[in-house]
């Protein structure tokens, strides 16, 4: 799903920084409903899906952040 969304934002901002940081956002936003749909699976515990994709959903968030000098 991640690489669905990385690959259409990619194509829709041709490698512009405003819209590559759209794309991380869009990113970020599917990464947090990721989560979401894992709660309701039994596979793993809550505190174990909630803090691995919250820590990429940060990393994103962070990617954003970091200006780019152009």
């Amino acid at each position: 799903m991640m690489l669905r969304v990385a690959l259409v934002t990619r194509l829709y901002c041709c490698f512009d920084a405003r819209g590559m940081a759209r794309a991380l956002s869009a990113m970020a936003l599917a990464q947090a409903l990721v989560a979401l749909v894992a709660l309701g699976l039994p596979s793993s515990g809550p505190l174990e899906i909630v803090s691995v994709n919250g820590l990429f959903v940060a990393l994103r968030r962070v990617g954003i952040s970091i200006p780019t000098g152009f």
